[in-house]
């Protein structure tokens, strides 16, 4: 399976054209502008040049972070049981004919897998185009009277008419609080969506969830675009360009497009300091204030590092010019021509990095007019321009510095579930057996999450068992999880043992797995006797994989009920009949069940001729002859002989057998067999320690222990 969403197709069929969207501005020049007027820019474009509604750069940025986040993640001892791209595709509400306006933009249902609805989010937050296009900008610095808006031409009364009045809204707070699909609101919808009972209001949560987390990125990838950290507001009216320099689009934005967002990341990487400062937000900060401070650090790491073409400040350093910003908006400290590098034969102002060099900007002397001026020793000022090369430069290191971003943003928005079983017990139901599953789906309060989060699971919600390691589907129905409690009646097709289950679910469109819960697994010996009223039976059942300190609850299905910590016990019958045994293993602090054995003994009266109806024969009660003694000494012989053999053969050589008792005799007619299988703690904290893995202790007849004789001699091929 291709596991790269840049591959995966985007959802929807065939969309109107978008329309192109730019930076309004009113400027006072004719009534004409009013027809050439275009809409705001977005940071690098929103859509792709041919504006079909597909890839454009902040697509590739979003799908950039999902995928480093994913590789992040093999490492994590959570996230590891995650399956990212597996999941369940959810259907929700997207943007499907773009405008300029509220009342515009047309929103339908749309469909994808949960990462595609994280990348779709990198175009739907430019939607409506002009209303949002006042409020994807933050300066960091509020050089402009403090305010960290935009403000650059949007007072004038020309902006105001066509764009409307100025939000006073900056992109950090539009983001992370106040957009209707903010951080925030991703957060509200995810809470929403893990507690939902019904499945399409569910699916309907995740997928709003996952696109504002997809619409945050996008606002975070525009605090890595300079324009939009030292307030320009960049319109972009080409035509203006012989009049005024207020009006210019920027090369930045208009150079960056989706190939160049790739190649970005083939070639550059984010700058260490950065990276370091993002990793430095402390995770024990509340959730809002995380997002806010990755904000401010992205933007004031552009805003301090990089020009854009309107705000280009400082002393030329060959000409000794002076130039100020070109919107008439207040200087940065940061970058200054005095001091950067020049380049005095191509013209590019640049400084080393952690890349090399990196151009910043250019001044470009090479017109008409001021070849002219310098024939005749006049010195003009040259014309700053920042062209592919600068923007190419600029991207290896912003582009990058975006998806890294992007990668801290969503490893804070997914949520860390953990699906634990506590038990799973295994009883015949009418004649079909029935596994019982209990546990927890638990959610650890971190990164955006102060709460924890309580999962439910809708009625008619699908989810995976996986017994001995094959994964089957239950009836729907067969498992209920109400406030992240899991409870589950599962029919078994099979009536071999489970040694192994696991549980998968579909989490917001990630399959999440429980770690292999190995199953205690419990046999009673004889399960069916058959024998006298008034007479002793010694019981016995064999344990694998329970804990050291279990106890036996005894039904002997007479009214007589026993608990023992060890694994065998004898019993009269006082009265004939048909009884059933249960014999149920629990845990000695929470009694809780952790498996149950089952059988039946059918006891004639005293004295009476018995006919087994199937099981082990009743013993002979009649005085031994010499025979039979030569017999029982053969039999325990033999016995004794190969049952050190055939106990690591059982248990597949995995581990070491203490043999405690072989066939010892304790009674008239009762032998005592007991062993210990330790085993070793393979992973997690005990590593290396070693553990009693399965514990027998049983009181044995002789004809019990020639029965089991001939069955190791069986499965030994010793026959």
């Amino acid at each position: 399976m291709d596991t790269n969403p840049l591959k995966e197709p985007f959802w929807g069929g065939e969309i109107s054209v978008k329309f192109d969207r730019k930076t309004t501005v009113g400027i006072l020049l004719c009534v004409a502008f009013l027809v050439f007027l275009p809409t705001a820019v977005h940071s690098y474009s929103n859509d792709n040049r041919e504006r079909t509604m597909s890839g454009g750069p902040h697509r590739v940025i979003n799908a950039f972070a999902v995928q480093a986040f994913v590789a992040e993640s093999l490492g994590d001892p959570v996230l590891t049981q995650y399956d990212f791209w597996g999941g369940e595709s959810l259907t929700g509400t997207t943007v499907v004919q773009p405008g300029n306006w509220e009342e515009d933009v047309q929103e339908g249902i749309g469909e994808g897998k949960w990462y595609q609805w994280v990348i779709e989010g990198g175009y739907t937050a430019d939607e409506p185009e002009r209303y949002m296009s006042l409020r994807h900008f933050y300066d960091p610095l509020g050089a402009n009277q403090g305010a960290t808006y935009l403000t650059d031409h949007v007072e004038e009364w020309l902006t105001s008419f066509v764009m409307g009045p100025n939000p006073k809204m900056d992109a950090k707070w539009w983001g992370a609080l106040h957009s209707p699909y903010s951080l925030a609101k991703g957060v509200e919808f995810m809470e929403r969506a893990f507690s939902a009972s019904r499945s399409q209001e569910k699916e309907r949560l995740f997928a709003a969830a996952w696109r504002s987390l997809g619409e945050t990125m996008h606002l975070l990838a525009d605090m890595t675009v300079p324009a939009h950290v030292r307030n320009d507001s960049h319109p972009g009216v080409a035509w203006t360009e012989y009049i005024t320099d207020k009006y210019r689009a920027d090369p930045y934005e208009e150079d960056v497009d989706e190939e160049v967002a790739k190649d970005s990341m083939a070639e550059g990487r984010v700058d260490p300091d950065v990276l370091r400062e993002i990793q430095s937000i402390p995770e024990t900060q509340q959730g809002l204030l995380k997002v806010l401070q990755l904000f401010d650090l992205v933007a004031a790491y552009t805003n301090r590092n990089y020009f854009s073409l309107d705000t280009v400040a400082g002393t030329e350093r060959i000409s000794g010019r002076r130039f100020t910003n070109a919107n008439g908006m207040p200087e940065y400290p940061s970058p200054r021509l005095e001091d950067l590098e020049v380049d005095r034969e191509q013209g590019y102002y640049y400084r080393e990095d952690f890349l090399g060099r990196v151009r910043l900007v250019r001044a470009v002397r090479d017109g008409l007019l001021q070849k002219l001026a310098e024939l005749g020793g006049v010195s003009l000022s040259p014309r700053l321009e920042i062209d592919r090369n600068c923007s190419f430069d600029q991207a290896k290191r912003l582009v990058p510095a975006a998806v890294a971003a992007g990668q801290k943003l969503l490893g804070w928005f997914m949520p860390r579930v953990e699906v634990t079983l506590d038990a799973f017990v295994v009883e015949e139901k009418e004649g079909e057996n029935v596994g019982l599953l209990k546990g927890r789906v638990v959610h650890t309060p971190s990164g955006v999450y102060d709460d924890p989060l309580s999962f439910t699971l809708p009625e008619d919600g699908n989810v995976t068992v996986v017994v001995n390691g094959e994964s089957i589907e239950p009836p729907r129905g067969a498992v209920s999880i109400e406030e992240g409690v899991i409870e589950g009646r599962i029919p078994l097709a099979s009536r071999s043992p489970v040694k192994e289950i696991g549980l998968v679910l579909d989490i917001g469109g990630i399959r999440v797995s429980s770690s292999a819960f190995t199953v205690p697994f419990l046999e009673l010996h004889p399960e069916n006797l058959s024998g006298l009223a008034g007479e002793k039976y010694g019981f016995y059942v064999v344990a694998e994989n329970c804990p050291a300190q279990a106890v036996y609850l005894w039904d002997f299905g007479d009214g007589s009920v026993t608990e023992t910590g060890g694994t065998s016990l004898s019993h009269v019958y006082a009265k004939e009949g048909e009884y059933h045994l249960r014999v149920t293993m629990q845990d000695p602090g929470t009694k809780s069940i952790l498996a149950i054995a089952q059988g039946k003994a059918y006891i004639l009266p005293a004295q009476a001729e018995t006919t087994p109806k199937e099981g082990p024969l009743t013993p002979d009660l009649s005085p031994p002859v010499e025979d039979e003694k030569a017999h029982r000494q053969r039999i325990l012989a033999e016995y004794r002989l190969l049952y050190p053999e055939f106990l690591p053969w059982f248990y597949n050589y995995r581990g070491r057998i203490e043999l405690i008792a072989n066939a010892e005799e304790v009674g008239p007619d009762l032998y005592r067999v007991a062993y210990k299988l330790w085993q070793v703690v393979e992973e997690g904290p005990r590593k290396g320690e070693e553990y009693v893995a399965a514990y027998l202790d049983l009181n044995c007849t002789l004809e019990q222990l020639e029965a089991d004789l001939a069955l190791m001699k069986k499965k030994l091929g010793k026959e």
